[in-house]
C-alpha cells in the first residue's frame, strides 16, 4: 500500500501545475551584485510563465546547469516541493574589483576568479587598471586592495590603482596633482605607514608642491 501510494501521489504531483517559484540569495554583503530578478530571468520565468507549466514540464537538473554555467554564480541547486513549490536557492560570487585589463574588462572576486562585466552586473567597486601577463595579474593586487579597504583612511583617500608592472604599482589618491609610486606588493603595511607619517608631517610644513 505505502508503495503504491507513493508512485500514485508522486505521478499526480508531476501533472499539478508550479504553484509558485522561491528564489533564495545566499548573500550577507551589500553588493547584491546578483539580484533575485536577475536569477528569475536567466531561468526563463521573468514573466511567471513557469506557473502555468506542470511540475514534469519543469527541468530542474537543466535549470541548475544554466545557474552554474553563469561565473557570477558560485552555486545553484533547484528543487520541488512536496506542494508544487520550486525552490531554486542561489550563492553568488562576490566581486571585490573592476579590472581594466587593456582592452578587457572584467571583475575578480576575493580568490581572483573573473567575472565577465556586463550591462545588466555593474557594481561599484574599487578599479585596478594594467596591461597584465603571465608574470603578474590583476589577482596579485588583491593583498593590496584588502589592506586599503580594511582602513577607513586610506579606502576613503585612495581613488584607483594602476599597474605598470609587478614592480610599480601606482596609487592614485582623491588628492589631484600627484601619484604614489608604491613599487611591488612587499611590506604592504609599513609603505602605508610611511605614507600616512609623510601627509601628516612632512606635507603640512613643505606644502603640497614639494
Amino acid at each position: 500500500y505505502l508503495i503504491a501510494i507513493t508512485c500514485y501521489t508522486s505521478y499526480r504531483s508531476q501533472n499539478d501545475l508550479c504553484s509558485k517559484v522561491d528564489i533564495v540569495m545566499n548573500d550577507n554583503s551589500n553588493i547584491k551584485f546578483v539580484t533575485a530578478e536577475d536569477i528569475n530571468m536567466e531561468i526563463g520565468n521573468d514573466d511567471n510563465c513557469f506557473l502555468s507549466k506542470s511540475v514534469s514540464e519543469i527541468n530542474t537538473h537543466e535549470l541548475e546547469k544554466r545557474l552554474n554555467s553563469i561565473d557570477k554564480i558560485e552555486s545553484a541547486n533547484c528543487v520541488f516541493y512536496n506542494n508544487s513549490r520550486l525552490r531554486v536557492e542561489v550563492t553568488p560570487l562576490i566581486p571585490v574589483a573592476r579590472i581594466f585589463d587593456g582592452s578587457n574588462s572584467y571583475y575578480i572576486n576575493k580568490d581572483g576568479k573573473k567575472m565577465g562585466a556586463n550591462v545588466r552586473y555593474h557594481v561599484d567597486v574599487p578599479i585596478i587598471s594594467g596591461n597584465f601577463g603571465a608574470s603578474y595579474n590583476a589577482s596579485s593586487m588583491l593583498n593590496v586592495l584588502n589592506y586599503i579597504q580594511s582602513d577607513s583612511v586610506w579606502n576613503s583617500l585612495i581613488s584607483g590603482i594602476n599597474v605598470a608592472n609587478n614592480h610599480d604599482i601606482i596609487i592614485s589618491p582623491m588628492i589631484k596633482g600627484h601619484v604614489i609610486n608604491f613599487g611591488d606588493t612587499s611590506l604592504i603595511e609599513n609603505k602605508f605607514e610611511r605614507i600616512k607619517t609623510f601627509y601628516k608631517e612632512v606635507m603640512p610644513i613643505k606644502g603640497w608642491n614639494y
